[in-house]
């Protein structure tokens, strides 16, 4: 490898970053990223691979969502990009996390999931504080039958809350990443990128750090930090950032 040039993964937990960046394409998502980095992070001669992690196969098939970002992603990377934060350009990969860095022919299926309503799921007491029609009649007085009988009031409609009530859901997601991180951290020490807002990474980000791995760890919506009795458990080697 050329002196100078060093190869940082990114791990990006996609739907942890605002919805209006995503509504822009991948490429934007990546540069929002790579934006928050100082200079001395992304010498010349850097290579990034950004890394997709989400729900991406309803059970064995793509879902329509990761197949459109699969177009976008061959559209639009490999990219040689330019920031202005930078004098130099830096070369970008892109692809979704399908399967694990240990393993990538081993791609894991079922991760995105269609659940219907928790079952501690409860309305509150009738009539509702604030409510202003609670004497004549509240139009959400058939939500709160519904959530208490978790079926419709009206007795001839068969309809459940399940019918009604849908909750998507991702799984092995956020153990994916902590598994690929975990994984760039004990091959050598290096540098990565983690685009996350989720506590739960937290551990690995710090096992990483203790690791000998420099962490930049890039909070995707505005405002956001670690909280300090997280951020305190580490040295020099973690970097925050917000959008």
């Amino acid at each position: 490898m050329p002196v100078g040039r060093q190869r940082i993964a990114m791990f990006i937990d996609y739907d942890n970053v605002d919805q209006r960046v995503r509504q822009r394409g991948v490429d934007r998502v990546v540069r929002a990223v790579l934006q928050q980095m100082p200079e001395d992070a992304l010498p010349a001669g850097t290579e990034v691979l950004a890394r997709l992690y989400g729900g991406w196969y309803d059970q064995h098939r793509l879902s329509p969502a990761a197949r459109a970002l699969e177009r976008d992603i061959g559209g639009s990377f490999p990219s040689a990009v330019s920031l202005s934060t930078l004098g130099h350009r830096i070369r970008v990969s892109a692809e979704l996390a399908l399967a694990l860095s240990i393993s990538p022919a081993a791609e894991l299926m079922n991760t995105y999931r269609v659940r219907g309503a928790p079952s501690s799921l409860r309305p509150r007491r009738y009539p509702f504080t604030g409510c202003a029609r609670s004497e004549d009649g509240c139009p959400l007085r058939g939500t709160y039958e519904l959530l208490g009988r978790k079926r419709c009031p009206e007795p001839e409609c068969s309809a459940r809350l399940r019918n009604v009530i849908m909750q998507p859901q991702q799984k092995l997601v956020d153990t994916m990443l902590t598994a690929d991180l975990l994984y760039a951290a004990m091959r050598r020490p290096t540098t990565v990128i983690v685009a996350s807002n989720d506590d739960d990474l937290w551990p690995a980000i710090h096992s990483a750090v203790n690791l000998g791995t420099t962490v930049h760890h890039v909070h995707p919506r505005a405002g956001r930090r670690t909280p300090e009795v997280y951020r305190s458990t580490v040295g020099r080697n973690y970097h925050q950032y917000s959008f």
